[in-house]
């Protein structure tokens, strides 16, 4: 009797072996099922509706091309920018933003330090006798501007649009807040007409 009872109480201490192995692959399964879960959903999340990656080291074509510069079009009114009074719009339908010499049209934009950007943009000569101008500052953590900073002039040749040629702008490292301007060089009361602002970073 006694063996039997040795051997029944063998067998419970294998079964109980048995039942904690099982235990800890099921909790091991569960736990790499949600590993490949929360994996699988941060990659999705990274990527845009349009395709275009959030990731900023991400240098494929379609991130390159991703606009930096919101509404730079001025289709959407004054989204992106300080001042919405400054929107005009043409006869045939197209929204331009105009100014003077003053500092009041700007828009705040993340790039990233030490990379190159592509500045392109449209020009229409107004009233001003001064070159339009587009500036770049640049800001740290704290706010402070940084001593880099980029002020591009353009004179209208015309009376249409004219597109000015592309500039190749280089934050600085330790930007954390970039700044646009758009104004005319011009001490009077002249103006003149920005179109189709955009940023495109470079390899």
């Amino acid at each position: 009797m006694k063996k039997i009872r040795d051997r029944r109480y063998e067998i419970l201490i294998i079964l109980n072996i048995v039942f904690g192995l099982v235990i800890l692959f099921l909790l091991y399964t569960n736990t790499t099922l949600k590993e490949r879960y929360v994996r699988t959903n941060f990659q999705t999340q990274t990527v845009a509706k349009d395709g275009i990656s959030s990731d900023p080291t991400d240098t494929s074509q379609n991130n390159l091309e991703k606009p930096v510069v919101i509404n730079g079009d001025f289709e959407q009114g004054g989204l992106g920018w300080n001042n919405q009074n400054a929107i005009q719009c043409e006869n045939n339908g197209n929204h331009y933003i105009a100014n003077g010499y003053n500092w009041d049209i700007t828009q705040d934009i993340q790039l990233i330090p030490n990379v190159n950007y592509k500045l392109f943009a449209y020009i229409k000569k107004g009233t001003a006798t001064g070159p339009a101008r587009i500036a770049f500052t640049f800001h740290d953590v704290n706010g402070i501007r940084l001593n880099t900073y980029y002020n591009i002039e353009y004179v209208p040749k015309g009376n249409g649009w004219e597109e000015i040629p592309p500039q190749i702008i280089q934050i600085p490292k330790n930007t954390t807040l970039s700044r646009i301007y758009l104004l005319t060089e011009d001490g009077k009361k002249g103006f003149h007409c920005f179109d189709n602002i955009r940023l495109t970073r470079m390899r």
